[in-house]
């Protein structure tokens, strides 16, 4: 587990130019904290969104367990179709994570490094609405209107949020404090 987990964890590196990042708990070498930085024209720019990895499950032969952890400042609505507030246990609906749909984890070509981009890539996307929920036809009214709130909760609890947590002196948060630099240079830019 621990040589396929340090290939992998290698390959992450090669991320940062994607606005992915992960680090190791200070605390637990099975638990790592992943950001997205969400990509350019999607509701999502700008914002920071933390994840938190456990590698405890058989890595590589089951995927790691994902949860979406968030700022819980203001918590106005879901940010994605397919994630849930932490009070839900911070669920993260993916097939390669094997929590929605079929599970299509290969142990021998699945990689953390696919997770981060397949999250990026499938949840923080244009369009929420009707690029996570296929099935639904959405009226163009609702989509644009949904659309609209995931912006202003991606600005509210994903920028604000995470920046007002940093400022406060009493805020330790274990998956914040690893990305700092990384957040106030993405904001000096």
């Amino acid at each position: 587990m621990k040589q396929t987990l340090f290939k992998h964890l290698k390959e992450v590196k090669n991320l940062d130019s994607e606005g992915i990042f992960l680090v190791p708990s200070e605390t637990n070498l099975n638990i790592f904290y992943a950001m997205i930085i969400g990509g350019n024209d999607t509701p999502y720019e700008g914002g920071f969104f933390m994840f938190e990895f456990n590698f405890e499950n058989d890595y590589p032969n089951n995927p790691p367990l994902c949860t979406f952890l968030n700022t819980n400042i203001y918590n106005r609505g879901r940010v994605n179709p397919n994630t849930y507030q932490s009070k839900y246990k911070g669920k993260v609906c993916l097939s390669l994570l094997g929590t929605w749909g079929t599970k299509t984890w290969d142990p021998d070509r699945s990689s953390i490094g696919e997770v981060l981009l397949a999250i990026k890539a499938m949840v923080f996307v244009k369009d929420p609405l009707q690029e996570c929920e296929p099935p639904y036809k959405h009226s163009l009214y609702l989509r644009d209107g949904y659309t609209y709130s995931v912006m202003v909760l991606t600005f509210m609890d994903y920028i604000l949020g995470t920046i007002k947590k940093m400022k406060d002196d009493s805020f330790t948060e274990c998956y914040i404090e690893p990305f700092r630099d990384i957040i106030l240079d993405y904001i000096n830019e």
